[in-house]
């Protein structure tokens, strides 16, 4: 038995060792070969202590595995074959991570995770690992034997080794635990002096680029959107809804501080909302509420400053796995281990199921509605007659060539994920209904911002201003209030949610807002709902320096700073900006850019310090996988 002991200890000793050096060594070749943006000293011990960690993982789990099966069989391995054993080991495990790299990044470079020839490379890898690990071995062991004669029993370690290794680990795993995301100090709900008993519990669900023409209640013909019709119907409908921002990072954040992107200043994957922003997150923390959010959006994986507030948020992975998720380990598990928003969905509900005796208020953001459109394949099939052998995955946001079929496989990709996302609110539905929740819930549906299908020669979103990607839906349904079947054609957008939330739940404001309230303004006539003193234009801006100004009557003009352009569109006569009328209407172009030229110096007069973010070069891959860099 004490032999077997001694053998087991010395087994996962070596492992450990050998676990350190190679992950270590690996750590340092990403960093100086492949980490080519911010090579810093935050980012070089940030990619260290993942790989350490992701090695001595898998050091102690071999070392275990090989104990198990060396007293199994009755065979040890002595202290040379240990050795060779461990450094064949983790330098196939190198291999696969640079070969993989490698694969990844030419023969696969933008195709998505689950397609057959995605899955074919990879296992093709881990098949050639296998064979060079025995070459290695084999090789490994005869130079060994050649050197050194060993016992059948490996000799106790030395002492100072054991020690070294042991405060490594320490360390490692102390680094783990050094939270990088700032944690605000906030006043008790006692001395709020709010009372959230007789509060109702908010739900906010964003499906990532819902063009609000592709549902039902906004008029579309495809039946694609019956859950999300059916809270419209008892709730109130904005017609005329837009995002601040044409991306998620910048959306986002004007959607939880009520802040125009010039003011919060995330105006780009280099920035992050700042810790001065005082998020909705967090003020409704502040009184009371419990606190979660679900999405595998990348800008909520990294310390992009969206997740203030939280006490819980789930994101896909468990933040033990994404902390270690760097770009070369990133590049061969996304393709094992896809994140799916059923997950995200399935969480939410266990989530509610063992916090449903509190407030709570959870943010749900879907990504299944952002290229490539990845869903079960049952509901791409609702739509898509017919694939066709040269699908596109993931468009080129502009001046991309592409034939009518494959438009056409886009458009049907497309609904059959608004399908599967309003089947996934559905469930949330039931599960509330089931709870006897549902009479004391706030929900409200929107999305960050649109998306293009060759409208002005552009698809994805991030780069225009026009209608397509940043007209959103909005859907407001609170049985509080008796709104069955209304319809609100006010200019309203994602600025507008944060003092809607604020007001209804009866949180007292005190922080700057760009937004207004939505609900307490409005009085019923007819079928319409109107807003007393009504806004009479709303703004939106993208990257870089492109912004826009829609007005009450239907005039929006589009202001692009960098290339000298300005546009003018009546939205009323040429809905769909087919028509440049600025030479026709000079003074109305003139008064608009006036009022957008000064509306934009009051944003950056109340704007916040900027943030520089320090995100992981695999949160820049997914970044870019997603079309949000070049």
């Amino acid at each position: 038995m004490k032999t077997k002991a001694s053998y087991i200890f010395n087994n996962v000793y070596f492992s450990l060792w050998a676990g350190f050096i190679s992950f270590l060594s690996a750590s340092l070749l990403e960093f100086f070969f492949i980490f080519k943006e911010e090579r810093n000293i935050y980012n070089l011990l940030r990619i260290t202590q993942g790989y350490v960690l992701f090695g001595l993982a898998i050091s102690v789990v071999l070392g275990l595995t090989t104990s198990a099966l060396s007293i199994i069989i009755r065979k040890y391995l002595n202290r040379k074959r240990l050795i060779s054993y461990y450094a064949s080991l983790f330098l196939v495990i190198i291999f696969i991570i640079y070969f993989g790299y490698y694969i990844h990044r030419t023969i696969l470079k933008g195709i998505p995770y689950y397609t057959a020839q995605s899955i074919m490379y990879t296992a093709g890898i881990f098949i050639a690992a296998l064979f060079l690990f025995l070459t290695l071995f084999f090789l490994l062991t005869k130079l060994l034997d050649y050197f050194v004669q060993e016992k059948v029993y490996p000799s106790k370690v030395k002492k100072w080794p054991s020690a070294l290794l042991g405060l490594l680990i320490f360390t490692a795993i102390g680094l783990y635990y050094v939270k990088p995301l700032h944690t605000r100090g906030a006043i008790t709900v006692e001395e709020s002096g709010f009372h959230i008993d007789d509060k109702p519990n908010i739900i906010l669900i964003i499906s990532d680029a819902l063009r609000p023409d592709h549902l039902g209640c906004y008029g579309y013909s495809r039946n694609t959107s019956p859950n999300i019709d059916r809270i419209a119907r008892e709730g109130i409908i904005f017609n005329r809804a837009y995002a601040q921002g044409n991306w998620t990072l910048a959306s986002t954040s004007t959607l939880f501080t009520s802040l125009h992107p010039t003011s919060h200043n995330a105006l780009s994957r280099k920035r992050i909302l700042p810790k001065e922003a005082k998020t909705l997150i967090e003020n409704l923390k502040v009184a009371g509420y419990k606190t979660a959010g679900f999405s595998n959006s990348p800008f909520f994986m990294e310390n992009f400053g969206l997740r203030q507030g939280f006490d819980y948020f789930y994101t896909g992975q468990s933040n033990f796995i994404w902390k270690l998720h760097f770009f070369v380990i990133g590049k061969i598990s996304n393709r094992l281990l896809m994140l799916k928003d059923k997950n995200l969905t399935m969480q939410t509900i266990s989530w509610i199921k063992s916090n449903s005796s509190q407030k709570f208020f959870i943010y749900l953001h879907y990504m299944a509605t952002h290229a490539p459109y990845r869903i079960p394949k049952a509901y791409e099939k609702i739509y898509v007659k017919e694939d066709i052998p040269d699908r596109i995955y993931l468009p080129s946001r502009h001046s991309v060539e592409i034939n009518p079929a494959q438009k056409e496989n886009l458009l049907d990709r497309y609904d059959g994920t608004i399908r599967f996302v309003d089947d996934e609110i559905g469930k949330l539905l039931d599960l509330l209904q089931s709870l006897d929740l549902k009479e004391n819930t706030l929900l409200i549906i929107a999305a960050d911002h649109g998306e293009a299908f060759g409208e002005h020669g552009n698809w994805g979103h991030g780069r225009t201003l026009y209608q397509e990607t940043i007209k959103i839906p909005l859907i407001i349904w609170y049985p509080e209030i008796p709104c069955n079947q209304m319809v609100s054609n006010e200019l309203v957008g994602l600025v507008d949610i944060k003092p809607t939330i604020l007001n209804i739940v009866g949180i007292k404001q005190s922080e700057i807002y760009q937004g207004k309230d939505l609900i307490s303004r409005i009085t019923k006539e007819n079928s319409l709902y109107q807003q007393k003193g009504s806004r009479e234009e709303i703004f939106s801006e993208g990257r870089p320096k492109v912004r826009c100004i829609i007005t009450s009557t239907n005039w929006k003009l589009i202001s692009n700073e960098t290339e000298g352009k300005i546009e003018l569109y009546n939205l009323e006569q040429d809905p769909q900006e087919k028509h440049n009328v600025f030479n026709l209407y000079p003074e109305i172009a003139k008064n608009l850019q006036e009022r957008l030229t000064a509306r934009f110096k009051e944003f950056e007069k109340q704007a916040l310090k900027p943030a520089k973010a320090s995100i992981s070069a695999e949160t820049r891959r997914r970044l870019k996988s997603l079309g949000y860099i070049q």
